[in-house]
């Protein structure tokens, strides 16, 4: 209970977001989903670690949170590689899963009617961050998120 309250908090922004950045707290984030469900995440980072403002650190590591918690509710994976790739005036973000996959033919504005409210709520964040993003998603072959965002 108080143990839970610790943890629902942290989960909605973790303090280690100010002090040591998005990355160090993605990679906590990966090792709770590993311990919590058993699926094997891989953390990939390319190019040079940047702090973005806090605001945006907080909606880039609540899309890949709802992203890992999609594949932990929905996917039955085995695998997740989580890559972010920081570029010249634009950082890039994948979430990518070997589990059952969906039919990703669908336009993401029927999402909320259909109860997906979690890509839904996802694909809101990208947009005030003016980014975008793109799913990439067939059944029995896995689910790819991809995001990007200026600088």
């Amino acid at each position: 209970t108080l143990q839970g309250i610790r943890r629902f908090t942290q989960e909605l922004r973790p303090s280690m977001l100010d002090d040591l950045g998005l990355l160090a707290t993605l990679r906590w984030q990966v090792s709770d989903l590993e311990k919590q469900s058993g699926v094997e995440v891989r953390l990939t980072v390319i190019g040079i670690e940047r702090r973005f403002s806090a605001e945006m650190e907080l909606t880039i590591f609540r899309i890949v949170q709802e992203a890992l918690r999609n594949v932990e509710k929905h996917a039955q994976a085995s695998k997740v590689e989580v890559k972010i790739e920081f570029c010249e005036g634009k950082t890039k973000i994948s979430i990518g899963d070997n589990g059952k996959g969906f039919d990703s033919g669908r336009s993401l504005a029927d999402l909320p009617r259909e109860g997906k409210l979690g890509i839904a709520g996802m694909e809101e964040r990208v947009r005030l961050l003016n980014g975008n993003m793109r799913i990439e998603s067939k059944p029995d072959k896995g689910t790819k998120v991809m995001i990007e965002v200026p600088i």
